[in-house]
């Protein structure tokens, strides 16, 4: 009786070691079935910032050429003002000039008239 008793304990014990062990493997299989589903994710994740980065790696380049072409345009735009500007002194000082003449023109004609009516007062 005593052997029997100790036959059907080790067979016990056997079938809880039997079922820790399963209950082991089964834990073990969903650990590692989680550490899968947590590492695709996490790659997935990675997957989505590299395309945000190239994106956005594609406006900064967009925005430089469009920074680049405002620069060049400002540039032009600086360039004809100064031009413009160049000019419409150059058309003043030239009108300047021809005032200038037309004055000691004049201020000529004023002395021989004046020269002219002091004669004749004479």
């Amino acid at each position: 009786a005593l052997q029997d008793r100790i036959k059907e304990m080790e067979t016990t014990l056997a079938t809880m070691d039997s079922d820790k062990l399963t209950a082991l493997e089964t834990l073990q299989g969903e650990q590692l079935n989680r550490e899968t589903e947590i590492k695709e994710h996490y790659e997935e994740q990675i997957e989505n910032l590299k395309q945000v980065q190239i994106a956005a790696e594609r406006e900064v380049h967009d925005l430089r050429e469009k920074m680049e072409s405002l620069e060049s345009r400002e540039q032009q735009l600086v360039d004809q003002m100064k031009k413009k500007m160049e000019e419409e002194t150059t058309a003043l000082q030239d009108r300047i000039k021809e005032m200038e003449t037309t004055l000691a023109t004049m201020d000529t004609d004023k002395l021989t008239a004046l020269e002219t009516l002091q004669g004749e007062q004479l």
